[in-house]
């Protein structure tokens, strides 16, 4: 997956995007030690990409498999050195190498040469079941039948059908912000303005400036659903957002106009304000949450 940084505070739906780009190459992987069992693929045959062809008899999952109800298959490989398993809005750097029903490579990190960085929530249903199975350190094997692969609209999307057969070693977990206490709603102390947006202050600002709407503002920002779940943060990028006011949420661009230089607010930002009370694809519905730290006016 793309670890593109986020760029705006907008930054929600230029991260959602991102991560719906990666999710396209293969929002899969498991770049695994194949050998670990003694069963890795051969090397003399190779598939497209340079991929080591899956012998027959790894196609189909073996007897000492565990099956989960939804009908992945799992064996691990070699045990994990962590204690954490990743949740649904983690991210996750892994291994892998992964392969059609009838064996053939399909992709696999040793032919990108990196790891890949993925979003639990935001990849294929059996390799997102089959992660949070996983702790750090872990390799493992998946079969997934094709209602958790790609399902009946693989072909349209240039995707292999049927079931996949993958290799995951997970290196890394980056945990998702998790969400405060009072993220479903404003608390009695929270303030309120005639627009409809509440917010708090976390922590007072050293500065006296107020940014305007044609300022551009360095922040960093964390945000929520108002039930709980993550969905964007600057922390994801490694580094600040650099944003004009007037060019991010309408929300967003009133709160920013409150704050001073070094403050840290949390902002309940009502449908309106937000991206509205109906449902789309990459955005949430309804008030969502943001925590905001305003690290200067440039």
């Amino acid at each position: 997956m793309s670890s593109k940084d986020i760029g705006t505070l907008l930054f929600v739906v230029a991260f959602l995007a991102s991560c719906r780009r990666g999710q396209n190459k293969l929002s899969a992987g498991p770049g695994a030690d194949a050998a670990a069992d003694g069963e890795g693929p051969s090397v003399e045959a190779i598939s497209g990409g340079g991929i080591p062809v899956l012998p027959p008899g790894m196609i189909s999952p073996p007897t000492d498999a565990t099956f989960t109800a939804s009908g992945l298959a799992y064996k691990m490989l070699q045990p994990g050195t962590g204690q954490e398993h990743p949740g649904a809005e983690d991210d996750v750097f892994v291994n892998f190498t992964v392969w059609t029903a009838d064996g053939k490579g399909f992709d696999s990190s040793d032919v990108q040469g990196r790891p890949s960085k993925l979003r639990i929530g935001k990849i294929i249903a059996g390799l997102s079941e089959g992660l949070q199975l996983m702790r750090v350190g872990e390799k493992a094997r998946l079969w997934l039948p094709a209602q958790l692969a790609y399902g009946s609209n693989a072909h349209e999307q240039g995707k292999p059908e049927g079931s996949l057969i993958m290799e995951v070693e997970l290196l890394e977990i980056n945990p998702a912000p998790r969400a405060p206490d009072d993220v479903a709603g404003p608390p009695p102390n929270a303030t309120k303005t005639p627009s409809g947006l509440s917010s708090r202050v976390l922590e007072k600002g050293k500065g006296t400036r107020h940014p305007k709407e044609t300022d551009k503002v360095l922040v960093q920002f964390t945000g929520w659903t108002t039930d709980g779940i993550f969905y964007a943060s600057s922390a994801r990028g490694g580094r600040a957002a650099s944003v004009r006011v007037k060019d991010v949420l309408k929300g967003l661009a009133e709160g920013l106009q409150l704050m001073v230089e070094g403050e840290k607010r949390r902002f309940w930002i009502p449908p309106d304000l937000a991206f509205g009370a109906m449902s789309r694809e990459n955005v949430p519905a309804g008030m969502v949450v943001f925590d905001v730290e305003l690290l200067g006016i440039e």
